[in-house]
């Protein structure tokens, strides 16, 4: 695993820069996990959920079949998620798979309730951070968020924690709910001005969709000296653009060809 210590690609002017990092994206199970860090990716990526009884696992779909309706995982025990779908698995097992192989790029897709944000400590996210820093260490963890408040709440959680390196940053370009408006307005404010996001939730990673990244924000990254992490390229063309750039890390669905195209 290439450590992310530099994010800025290189430990001293006299050194050559880092190859640009590769995240498998999402991988769909344990097993995918597994295969992932067997293929010698850097990092992998975790949609990490929060059961009814506080239990985090690794999930990209909100919601599972429960007989003739969907039930989101949220509102789910453990157990009755385990019984409706048994492929899905825990944060804790998906860590335990990674630890010493490869870093855990962590895409947060819960929530805290607002009042817990007043204690950061307190915080789901704070919960999630917890537990992926002590399995993979800080320099092996990364986390994002479509949520500024989540972002926030890691960050607090890591300056109070002494864990101010850690790499946290909301995720630019996603296309979040609510009216078509306001999705509207919340990308040209990312696309114009992104550093507007960033500072608001004291970010420490640049977080772009390929797009967004190769418009503005790969040049707002350099310029202020923030690592990048772009997502999800899958083209050849683009993946070797993006091996080839600034950026600090790839995410991708085609983490082999990625890592052969890195060679």
């Amino acid at each position: 695993m290439a450590s992310p210590t530099d994010p800025t690609g290189s430990s001293s002017s006299a050194s050559p820069a880092a190859p640009v990092r590769v995240s498998a994206h999402r991988p769909a199970d344990l097993d995918a996990v597994r295969a992932a860090v067997a293929l010698g990716v850097d990092f992998v990526e975790l949609d990490v959920r929060r059961c009814r009884d506080g239990v985090l696992v690794v999930a990209h779909d909100e919601l599972v079949a429960d007989g003739a309706r969907r039930a989101p995982v949220a509102d789910l025990d453990h157990a009755t998620l385990q019984r409706l779908s048994p492929q899905v698995p825990t944060l804790a097992e998906c860590l335990h798979a990674l630890a010493g192989r490869a870093g855990a790029h962590v895409d947060l897709k819960l929530t805290s309730p607002p009042h817990l944000h007043d204690r950061p400590e307190d915080t789901w996210e704070a919960d999630a951070a917890r537990q992926v820093v002590a399995a993979v260490g800080e320099e092996g963890a990364l986390f994002t968020s479509d949520d500024t408040s989540s972002v926030r709440a890691v960050r607090a959680w890591a300056r109070a924690t002494g864990h101010e390196a850690l790499l946290v940053g909301p995720s630019l370009g996603a296309d979040p709910p609510g009216p078509l408006w306001r999705r509207g307005l919340r990308l040209l404010e990312e696309l114009l001005l992104p550093g507007r996001r960033l500072r608001a939730c004291d970010a420490t990673l640049v977080v772009a969709n390929e797009a967004l990244a190769r418009l503005t924000t790969e040049r707002w990254a350099r310029r202020h000296h923030l690592p990048l992490l772009v997502w999800t390229v899958d083209d050849d063309d683009e993946l070797v653009r993006w091996l080839r750039s600034s950026a600090w890390l790839v995410t991708t669905d085609r983490p082999a060809r990625a890592l052969e195209l890195r060679r």
